[in-house]
């Protein structure tokens, strides 16, 4: 029976709004998955992503996933967060890949899920327009959103397409970071703001210049930016095998023979 994972291609504010990102380059334990997720300033979120995007003007900035792939990750038996890993599809497409995970191991055991298929925006996609974490426009005409498409955001993957698509993004992208663990109260902050309807993962560079996530509470076309909003960051990274999962069939470093 294939294990199933969620993908989405890749891609903060002024105020002291909390937003979720995860820049800091930490070994994974026990001690820090409490801490797997702190509040960041809208001023730093905002400088974080625009320093991305201004590094990578055509790529993808940010996936948006609807609230139910969120929930159904953390429901699983022994999830303590979500894992989120770079990663690259079949298509040659920049993505993500999430992955219910504690702070030490990733679960893709025969009855765990994981999810793809996130809605992206940057490169020919316009992502909202108002958000300040993403400053100038994509080329090409905004796509309207609906709520059937919002509550869709984020489908079913197989564990061997998870685990081909992000030994891509490992093999090209030796040294950067893999993935980012951040625990389950930061997706439930998110996820549970009034109007949200899910969570939009933006690409960062934090002023140190490690690349990194933010985390916002958003629903298919908005960002929520009130001041009064959380925004995440500081999730536990792993950008060598040294410090990522031991067991993980998603660290290509670890498991190099894979086909």
């Amino acid at each position: 029976m294939m294990k199933k994972i969620i993908h989405t291609p890749l891609a903060l504010l002024l105020g002291t709004a909390m937003f979720l990102s995860a820049c800091d380059n930490k070994t994974a334990t026990p001690e820090t998955a409490s801490v797997a997720g702190t509040a960041i300033s809208w001023q730093d979120a905002s400088a974080w992503t625009a320093t991305y995007q201004a590094a990578h003007p055509k790529g993808v900035r940010a996936s948006f996933y609807s609230s139910n792939v969120f929930n159904t990750l953390l429901a699983q038996p022994n999830a303590t967060g979500i894992r989120i890993y770079n990663a690259i599809n079949a298509d040659g497409k920049e993505c993500l890949v999430l992955v219910g995970a504690t702070a030490t191991t990733d679960l893709t055991g025969e009855h765990y899920t994981a999810y793809d298929k996130g809605n992206t925006c940057g490169g020919d996609k316009n992502c909202p327009e108002d958000s300040p974490l993403s400053r100038t426009s994509a080329a090409g005409p905004t796509r309207s959103a609906s709520v059937a498409s919002a509550e869709t955001a984020g489908a079913a993957i197989s564990l061997q397409e998870a685990i081909d698509w992000t030994r891509n993004y490992q093999a090209r992208h030796q040294g950067h970071v893999k993935a980012s663990y951040f625990r389950t109260d930061v997706f439930k902050t998110l996820i549970n703001l009034p109007s949200a309807s899910g969570i939009r993962i933006y690409n960062a560079t934090n002023t140190q210049g490690h690349d990194c996530f933010v985390l916002v509470g958003a629903t298919e076309n908005r960002d929520l930016t009130a001041e009064s909003d959380p925004v995440y960051d500081k999730g536990n990274t792993c950008g060598g095998a040294e410090n990522c999962p031991v067991d993980s069939l998603l660290v290509y470093a670890r498991n190099p023979g894979l086909k």
